[in-house]
């Protein structure tokens, strides 16, 4: 997973936005059920908890939207 941090300016040159979806490590929602004690089940998903943030690529600034565990690795790497 580290390798995705390293080799971020290829990453950041995907000009699509892909919605509910990490686009540096391309996580995206998981599904499961949710249960109640009377064991009713209905489907839900969990989605990311996504942030805008700016990262420096040369002498231009690219707006990426990243996971806040993303986040919290690409600032520890000095990525931001």
């Amino acid at each position: 997973m580290l390798y995705l941090y390293i080799n971020i300016i290829n990453f950041i040159n995907i000009s699509i936005f892909m919605a509910k979806r990490d686009q540096i490590t391309k996580k995206g929602p998981i599904t499961g059920n949710t249960r109640s004690h009377a064991l009713n089940h209905s489907r839900r998903r969990w989605n990311l908890n996504l942030q805008t943030v700016t990262i420096k690529k040369g002498n231009r600034k690219v707006k990426v939207k990243v996971s806040a565990r993303t986040l919290k690795t690409l600032k520890k790497n000095n990525k931001i």
